[in-house]
């Protein structure tokens, strides 16, 4: 539905609904909403998916950029996904989804730049037993990492409602999504 390249771009009080996918039908992933610039701001708005299909995954909001982006006041229904986090910092405040919000830590301190605050979840958690689930390597999100558990303690407290779970890979859809690496150079192309 959008696609936020330039920077410092706020959108306010969208009313969007996926209703088809215009092209995109051999898609493995379909976006709602792609955040590929920094400093973006999506606020006061709902953005919903009507298309089911059992070999595709939809995201509503992915975040995939270096810079900050801000997710605040907003509704994301319909979604496998509804926020994905792959990169930069994303600030997430008063957010009411079903499906699920996915971040994936590369690094410890990666968790510093993720912030969720009075977010609820209005799924009935029969896909997945989590609301909130971050994917990494297991020396990164595993049990015995303080940053991890430090972070998850402070989520907790600032979003009670919200279940809380961490993976090395979480299948959803029909793909299974892992912990990112970075790759130096080049143009890459996952299927």
């Amino acid at each position: 539905m959008a696609d936020i390249e330039a920077d410092k771009i706020t959108f306010d009080n969208i009313r969007a609904t996926l209703t088809a996918l215009n092209g995109s039908e051999n898609l493995p992933e379909i976006k709602g909403i792609e955040v590929t610039g920094t400093d973006a701001i999506i606020m006061h708005s709902s953005i919903g998916n009507v298309i089911s299909n059992d070999s595709k995954v939809f995201y509503g909001i992915y975040v995939n950029q270096e810079g900050s982006a801000e997710i605040n006041d907003n509704e994301i229904t319909g979604f496998d996904i509804a926020i994905a986090v792959k990169g930069g910092e994303a600030e997430i405040k008063n957010v009411s989804f079903d499906g699920i919000i996915a971040i994936m830590i590369e690094d410890v301190s990666d968790f510093d730049k993720i912030s969720l605050t009075g977010c609820t979840a209005q799924n009935d958690r029969t896909e997945t037993e989590h609301d909130v689930i971050i994917v990494g390597e297991d020396d990164v999100v595993g049990t015995d990492s303080a940053e991890a558990n430090a972070w998850f303690e402070k989520m907790k407290e600032l979003n009670p409602d919200l279940v809380f779970g961490s993976t090395s890979e979480l299948k959803v859809g029909g793909a299974t999504i892992e912990g990112w690496k970075p790759v130096d150079g080049g143009d890459v192309e996952a299927t």
